[in-house]
C-alpha cells in the first residue's frame, strides 16, 4: 500500500511539473526583505504518522549557504534543511533537528545543476512511528534516525528564512508544493500566483502568506 500511495504521489508531481521552468514559482529575494514562505499562517496541523513533503526547486547560486526550509513539530521540535555550497566540488543539502545539530545527514547536489538552470524535485518522508525523516533526490534515499518526536503534535512548514534557524536564504525558486499525510495527498500549492503575498491551495481553503516573493 505504502509502494502504491508513493507511486501516485511521483505520478502526480509529474503532472503539474510540467509546466515549471526558470520563470515558474516563487523565487526568493536574498537581499532585505528576505522572501519567507508560511504554508498554514491560520493554524497548525495534527501531525500524522508520515508525513510526507515534495516540491519542485531551482538554484540559481550554487555556492551559497542558506535555510531552504523548516518543519515544526508543537512547540520545541524543529527539522531544518539548510543549502551549503562551499565550492563546486563541495554542495550538500543538511537537514538536522534545530535541538541537536551534532545529529545530521548531507545529501550531495551537483552545482552543474544551477549552471545548466535545471528544476528538480526533493522530498522529505517523516516517519513519527520509526522516528526517521528521510530525504528523497534523484531517487536516492538519505534517512536520519532517532529523532525524538512528541506523542501528539502539531506541524507547520516554512520556505526560507526562519527565527529559529538560519536567517540567510539561498538564491532559489520553490514551486509545486505537495503534502501527504499517511499516503494521502492533503495539500497542493503550486504557486503559479503572478502578483501578491497569498498562495492558494488546490485541494483545500489553505491560503499560504509568501512574504516579499519574486513571481
Amino acid at each position: 500500500m505504502k509502494r502504491i500511495s508513493l507511486a501516485l504521489l511521483i505520478f502526480f508531481i509529474s503532472c503539474i511539473k510540467i509546466f515549471a521552468d526558470s520563470s515558474y514559482g516563487v523565487s526568493f529575494s536574498t537581499r532585505m526583505p528576505k522572501t519567507y514562505i508560511i504554508l498554514f499562517p491560520e493554524h497548525n496541523y495534527r501531525t500524522p504518522d508520515v508525513l510526507t513533503l515534495s516540491f519542485d526547486m531551482y538554484i540559481s547560486q550554487p555556492l551559497s549557504i542558506g535555510q531552504v526550509l523548516m518543519i515544526k513539530y508543537g512547540e520545541s521540535s524543529i527539522l531544518s534543511l539548510t543549502y551549503i555550497g562551499k565550492d563546486p566540488e563541495n554542495c550538500n543539502f543538511v537537514l538536522n533537528p534545530v535541538s541537536d545539530k551534532k545529529k545530521y545527514i548531507e545529501i550531495p547536489f551537483d552545482a552543474g545543476r544551477a549552471v545548466k538552470g535545471n528544476w528538480f524535485t526533493l522530498s522529505i518522508e517523516i516517519s513519527l512511528n520509526n522516528r526517521t525523516a528521510t530525504v528523497i533526490l534523484d531517487d536516492k534515499s538519505y534517512v536520519l534516525s532517532d529523532l525524538n518526536f512528541p506523542e501528539t503534535s502539531e506541524y507547520n512548514i516554512f520556505f526560507g528564512p526562519h527565527n529559529a534557524g538560519l536567517s540567510d536564504v539561498i538564491a532559489m525558486a520553490v514551486a509545486n508544493v505537495v503534502i501527504s499525510e499517511n499516503g494521502q495527498v492533503k495539500h497542493v500549492f503550486p504557486l503559479n500566483e503572478s502578483k501578491g503575498e497569498l498562495a492558494a491551495d488546490t485541494l483545500s481553503p489553505v491560503v499560504a502568506e509568501v512574504k516579499f516573493p519574486e513571481w
